[in-house]
């Protein structure tokens, strides 16, 4: 189907449910339900991991209660031996305690400061979504995926609050960005060198060794964004025949870079940011080791042309960009959805979801068209359903038809890739399931290497930017 995108402000979507033109320009599809999950064969689940992020849950509750969080702070958050904490702002406070502690702790507290107002908003969804018959893993699962939605974009706008907070008080003199990069230069030499070690010399090439540099500055260095960029650019510098200088050519050309971006005007927050990619790490692993359990309920009706048993979902996508939109995003829980730089985009459009059945929204895919100088056109893929959706229906299933409708939209309206950074919240702000089939759904090329493309031209949506080394969906 060719869509003029520009055209999709006119507000022929939604405007009567009850109505059946209203749904003419809509793409149906049928999603399985799930009737519970269970453990990949050969792997072993750890229950300690669930139950220390419950534990952690439920110790915050006495944190959020009045000032208990602050009064805390104050006596514990002192750095110039004076009674009271010298920092004037609640964020100052707890990055400074953050920094300077390594107990399980720091993990309550900044919880607790995400949390404030919201805790027993959090305890009501988690049960909401565990029924009273679910068996045992699907209960595990369920509070899995709450608590992987709690630690992944969620934690990263706390955290982005904090250091915006900060910026703009009298504290940010005291959390001025100085970074030290000789030690991870060395390691990230050493390691590099180990690994090329591996591989025979008669096959070692430019290009391998360029690729497992770039590849060992990104991890590295992801706490460093400005050296995390420009990995590619950095490993261009390295061949066969410079390779016995690696450390000290990587330190010349590090050294620059780094300095420029240790200015004081910014916010070190890689404590926080540190505690938030390690718990969504290890709440993932566990994550993965369950699968779903497709709904075989025999007992089906009719949808269209459609087998749908009783417990399934039907749900309708429209591309679409009106003032409707947004409680689309809300539903989708997408925290750049009010931002009017976006909307006003004119290569900014969405693919809405909606449940004809319920006459309910389930969320929306954002999208962006790219359009390079050398004449490529790019589909920027960000699909966000519903955490309701999400957990009523299989995650997989439902990720595989929103990537199926997205790629025939792209293959009929000449775009060259659909692409993506799978980063969680730069694509999905969804967990578990959902978040591992768009990591299972990128391209990859005969070596088993990630398929990537770097634009010439940088893109926002919202606060994020996307530039170089987005994964390929799709490409013709």
């Amino acid at each position: 189907m060719l869509i003029d995108q520009h055209s999709l402000t006119k507000p022929y979507i939604m405007k009567n449910p009850d109505t059946p033109t209203a749904w003419l320009r809509g793409f149906s599809f049928v999603l399985s339900g799930v009737s519970g999950y269970e453990i990949v064969p050969g792997v072993e689940v750890k229950p300690a991991v669930l139950e220390k992020y419950q534990k952690l849950i439920e110790k915050v509750n006495h944190w959020v209660q009045g000032d208990a969080l602050e009064n805390y702070l104050d006596r514990n958050s002192m750095t110039d031996g004076s009674e009271g904490s010298q920092f004037k702002t609640v964020e100052a406070k707890l990055l400074e305690y953050i920094k300077n502690t390594k107990s399980v702790e720091a993990v309550e507290l900044l919880i607790a400061y995400q949390l404030k107002g919201e805790y027993e908003n959090l305890i009501r969804g988690t049960r909401d979504r565990v029924v009273d018959d679910s068996n045992t893993l699907e209960k595990e699962y369920i509070m899995l995926s709450s608590l992987a939605e709690h630690f992944g974009d969620r934690m990263k706008e706390t955290i982005l609050s904090i250091e915006n907070t900060i910026k703009q008080s009298p504290d940010k003199q005291y959390f001025g960005r100085v970074f030290d990069y000789t030690q991870i230069v060395k390691k990230t030499s050493e390691g590099i060198f180990n690994d090329l070690g591996r591989i025979p010399q008669e096959r070692l090439t430019d290009d391998i060794i360029q690729k497992k540099i770039a590849k060992d500055l990104k991890t590295r260095f992801q706490n460093v964004p400005v050296v995390k960029e420009k990995a590619e650019e950095i490993a261009k510098s390295f061949t066969l025949q410079n390779l016995d200088s690696l450390e000290i050519d990587l330190e010349n050309i590090i050294n620059p870079i780094v300095q420029d971006s240790n200015r004081q005007d910014d916010v070190d927050v890689s404590a926080l940011r540190n505690i938030q990619m390690a718990s969504y790490q290890e709440i993932s692993e566990e994550i993965a080791k369950y699968r779903e359990i497709v709904e075989t309920d025999t007992l089906s009706e009719k949808v269209g042309e459609q087998e749908k048993s009783v417990k399934s979902r039907s749900v309708a996508g429209y591309f679409s960009k009106t003032k409707e939109n947004s409680l689309a995003r809300m539903v989708g829980d997408v925290c750049i959805g009010t931002n009017v730089e976006m909307w006003n985009n004119p290569d900014y459009f969405e693919f809405v979801l909606f449940d004809p059945e319920r006459k309910k929204n389930t969320g929306t895919v954002m999208l962006l068209t790219m359009n390079e100088s050398d004449g490529k056109k790019y589909l920027l893929y960000c699909p966000n359903p519903s955490v309701d959706l999400v957990a009523k229906v299989s995650a997989e299933g439902l990720y595989k038809k929103i990537k199926k409708q997205i790629i025939e939209f792209a293959k009929e309206n000449n775009f060259d890739g659909v692409i993506c950074n799978p980063e969680h919240g730069m694509s999905t702000n969804r967990g578990g399931k959902f978040q591992q089939s768009l990591n299972e759904s990128l391209l990859k090329d005969k070596s088993e290497d990630f398929e990537k493309v770097s634009l010439e031209k940088e893109y926002k949506l919202g606060i994020y930017k996307y530039q170089k080394d987005l994964n390929y969906i799709w490409k013709k």
